[in-house]
């Protein structure tokens, strides 16, 4: 009889803590000495050496005896790992072997085998045990499916440009070094923002993604740094003198449309003239012309300032390449 051995130490180190939970599925049987109390004999030490070990074991039913229908078992049981017994015979000897994969995927994480020659039932039951508690210690690393996960954070690679360099890079109000600069930052509409002394501060809004970089390259024109007035800003202002306008100009038509109207509601009696003309009219000639004007005023102004951020976004060329998506631009 031959059998190769696992250290007692060895093995105390795999019960000094507890091992990730485990689904171990029934023992597989060939040869016609692998007989029914063989497999018996085996599922039962198997699962009792290692929830003696601190594993937690959940023995996989009759029927789902191979890696594949345990590993799907262990992973509807949400457990770590799943470990599966094979025990072949011919004539007396017997080969051993226990496999370990990860419930989750289903990866191979440790695999050992033995053969016993001409070997007893409880040989190859003691065998079967030293093998699977030496492959579960090699599970100590399995995720555990029922913690809760760690937050994912999603990043992309962002590089800026600028002439002349040196320039700071703030992305998102946060400063993240100068020109040029090529590191990552979280996926997501990003406001990009390259400031310089003495040079206009140049904003972009990019798109940043996990499949794709994004480059962006700025000329930066000489003049004070317009700090306060941003796209965002400049959106704001362009729509709201737009709305503003709009609403005037209708009040202000309305205003017009009535103007030398009679007001009907004191046309009665004593204010009805000889000519059965009302003495009491409304008199919005000067407010509608105003709100009228005024309204015009704000779309027009608005209008203008739309006119120009398009005139703006139109002088950036974009440049899109296998890996990088590029904006170039004049500011």
């Amino acid at each position: 009889m031959g059998v190769s051995a696992f250290t007692p130490v060895a093995l105390a180190l795999g019960i000094a803590n507890a091992g990730p939970s485990l689904g171990v599925g029934p023992t597989v049987a060939v040869g016609e000495g692998a007989t029914p109390e063989l497999v018996q004999r085996v599922d039962a030490g198997v699962i009792e050496a290692l929830r003696g070990a601190g594993h937690e074991v959940t023995a996989i039913g009759l029927g789902c005896s191979e890696p594949d229908c345990v590993v799907d078992s262990a992973r509807a049981g949400m457990l770590a790992g799943a470990l599966s017994v094979r025990v072949e015979e011919n004539l007396n000897d017997y080969l051993i072997s226990v496999e370990l994969r990860g419930a989750q995927d289903g990866a191979v994480v440790g695999t050992e085998s033995v053969d016993c020659e001409i070997c007893s039932f409880d040989e190859v039951t003691e065998a079967a045990v030293d093998l699977a508690q030496a492959v579960a210690m090699l599970g100590a690393e399995l995720p555990d499916p029922s913690a809760e996960p760690a937050p994912v954070s999603f990043e992309g690679q962002l590089s800026v440009g600028s002439e002349p360099p040196g320039a700071e890079v703030f992305v998102d109000g946060e400063s993240y070094g100068f020109t040029p600069f090529d590191g990552d930052v979280g996926v997501g509409t990003r406001e990009v923002e390259v400031r310089k002394e003495g040079y206009i501060t140049a904003r972009e809004t990019v798109e940043v993604t996990t499949e794709e970089g994004r480059a962006v390259t700025v000329a930066l024109e000489p003049g004070e740094a317009n700090g306060w007035w941003t796209p965002k800003t400049s959106r704001i202002v362009t729509w709201s003198a737009i709305g503003a306008g709009s609403a005037a100009m209708l009040s202000g038509f309305v205003l017009l449309g009535i103007d030398e109207n009679p007001y009907k509601r004191d046309c009665e009696g004593a204010n009805v003239d000889a000519d059965g003309g009302c003495k009491f009219r409304y008199n919005t000639l000067g407010a509608g012309v105003g709100l009228t004007v005024s309204g015009l005023a704000l779309v027009a102004a608005g209008t203008t300032l739309l006119i120009l951020d398009r005139k703006k976004q139109r002088r950036m060329s974009a440049v899109i390449g296998p890996r990088f998506v590029g904006l170039t631009g004049r500011f």
